[in-house]
């Protein structure tokens, strides 16, 4: 809805899609090189705030999403998204007060790309580093999993509790006093 109240010659829709699918801070989208795109397009080499290191350098995944908002990006410039913070968040605010809501921030965006990334049955170290989160704890506070879409995905995997699902492995029957199975 926000995107309908953007008047911006920045493309607003790409970068909103690109930040959810990657759920990377916005200063990062905005250094992303060309250069450091993977041979294969499906990696990209960034520079990562690190507390005690300042920044390091990572690669890191690109869903098929997120490689076709970069592959639709103009080369006008070395960056891939040339485009100031201050422009994108005034253009970003702008649309927000447009569309008439309330509280919703840039950053609310990287929210909602972690929680999608949990959504589509990752796991916490590969959410991790999709997001560059070192702290465990602090990519919990960026997740709001939302229960129907994880039931959703885990649709094929629970269609034949049979043959699929946490327990399909499980040895079931008498066990011997060191435990294991004794079938």
């Amino acid at each position: 809805r926000v995107l309908s109240f953007a008047k911006t010659s920045l493309p607003l829709q790409d970068l909103v899609r690109f930040q959810v699918v990657t759920a990377m801070r916005r200063g990062e989208t905005l250094s992303l090189l060309w250069k450091e795109l993977g041979d294969d397009g499906k990696t990209i080499g960034i520079w990562r705030k690190h507390p005690d290191q300042g920044k390091r350098y990572v690669r890191v995944p690109l869903l098929p999403e997120a490689v076709a908002l970069i592959q639709k990006q103009p080369k006008v410039s070395d960056r891939i998204f040339p485009y100031s913070p201050v422009s994108l968040s005034s253009a970003w605010k702008r649309a927000v007060a447009a569309a008439g809501v309330e509280d919703l921030r840039w950053h609310d965006l990287r929210h909602e790309g972690c929680s999608r990334l949990f959504e589509m049955g990752l796991d916490i170290m590969t959410v991790a580093l999709f997001s560059g989160h070192r702290d465990m704890n602090m990519l919990r506070r960026y997740t709001h999993l939302n229960a129907k879409t994880v039931l959703e995905s885990l649709e094929p995997q629970l269609a034949d509790p049979d043959t699929s699902g946490p327990s399909a492995n499980l040895v079931v029957g008498p066990w011997s006093a060191s435990g294991a199975g004794t079938s």
